[in-house]
C-alpha cells in the first residue's frame, strides 16, 4: 500500500517569520484575553475581532492539499481527511482556564476566530480561519527557552479560511475566502 504524503499546508511561526513584524492572537466568544487590539486602527476585509484578544506565538495545520493557490484563488476540492487538527501555542494567559475546563468538561466551544496581522504604522490582517464546534484533544504544558506556555491541539467540524490579497504598496485590496464542512465533507458558503 503506498504511503500518502502529507503536504504542510500552514505553519506560522513568529521566531522564522521576525520579532515583531507580526501579531498572532485568537478570539474566544466570551473570554476577554490579556491582549489589546486596536480595532479602530486595525485594516481588515473580514469581521473585526473584539478588542481583547489571547497573545498566542504561532498557529499550525497540515493539509494534504494547499488550500492557497496564489492569485487565482482558493482550492475547492477539498475532503474531510484532508484537514488535520490545528495546533496552537499560546502562553499562560487567562484564558487558559477555558481550555482547562472544557478538556475536563469534554464540552465544545462554538466559535473560534484565529488572527495573523502584519504590524506596522497601520496593522493589517494577513489571515483569518475561523472554526466552528470545537473540542479539545490534547492540552500540553511546555517549558520553551525558560518560557512555560502551553500547546494546544483542536478538533474542529467547520473552518473557514480568508487570505489578504495586498499590492505591491502593502495595502490591503480585498481578501480570499473559502469553507468547508468537515462534519459532512462538504465544501460551505459561509464567509466572514
Amino acid at each position: 500500500m503506498p504511503m500518502r504524503k502529507i503536504f504542510l499546508a500552514f505553519l506560522f511561526l513568529l521566531p522564522v517569520i521576525g520579532f515583531g513584524q507580526y501579531s498572532f492572537f485568537m478570539d474566544i466568544p466570551k473570554v476577554d484575553g490579556e491582549s489589546n487590539v486596536n480595532v479602530d486602527t486595525r485594516t481588515s476585509f473580514t469581521k473585526k475581532p473584539k478588542a481583547k484578544n489571547t497573545r498566542i506565538y504561532s498557529f499550525a495545520f497540515s493539509s494534504s492539499k494547499a488550500i492557497y493557490i496564489g492569485g487565482t484563488g482558493i482550492k475547492k476540492d477539498f475532503k474531510a481527511a484532508d484537514f488535520q487538527p490545528i495546533e496552537i501555542e499560546l502562553p499562560i494567559d487567562k484564558s487558559i482556564t477555558e481550555w482547562h475546563e472544557r478538556i475536563f468538561k469534554g464540552s465544545t466551544l462554538p466559535t473560534l476566530d484565529l488572527f495573523m496581522d502584519k504590524n506596522s504604522p497601520t496593522q493589517t490582517e494577513i489571515v483569518h480561519i475561523k472554526l466552528f464546534n470545537i473540542n479539545v484533544k490534547q492540552l500540553s504544558y511546555v517549558l520553551t527557552a525558560q518560557i512555560p506556555e502551553y500547546l494546544l491541539t483542536l478538533n474542529y467540524d467547520k473552518i473557514i479560511y480568508a487570505v489578504s490579497k495586498i499590492n505591491t504598496s502593502g495595502v490591503i485590496v480585498g481578501v480570499n475566502q473559502t469553507c468547508f464542512d468537515i462534519k459532512n465533507g462538504t465544501p460551505c458558503t459561509d464567509t466572514l
